[in-house]
């Protein structure tokens, strides 16, 4: 980080796109809040599967950030059979 350069956003990710990489939302968050760090997470992709019970558990740190991105049309054509 240069001199005199604050964070202002930090972005975590819960299942990206190609390779369904989830970051420790709840440690992640624990820092940025700290800092007074702005904390987005993108679950563009897996976060739709967090409707069902057996996954809601990856959401269980979503109170400590401040927004989040959701695109369910990413996992919903992926796993719907037409």
């Amino acid at each position: 980080m240069g001199v005199g350069l604050v964070p202002i956003h930090f972005c975590a990710t819960l299942g990206t796109t190609l390779t369904t990489t989830v970051d420790p939302i709840g440690s992640l968050a624990n820092v940025a809040n700290d800092y007074g760090v702005w904390v987005h997470v993108n679950v563009a992709y897996i976060g739709s599967a967090c409707i069902c019970p057996e996954f809601r558990h990856h959401l269980n740190r979503i109170k400590q950030v401040n927004s989040l991105s959701l695109n369910p049309q990413k996992w919903y054509l992926k796993h719907i059979k037409l």
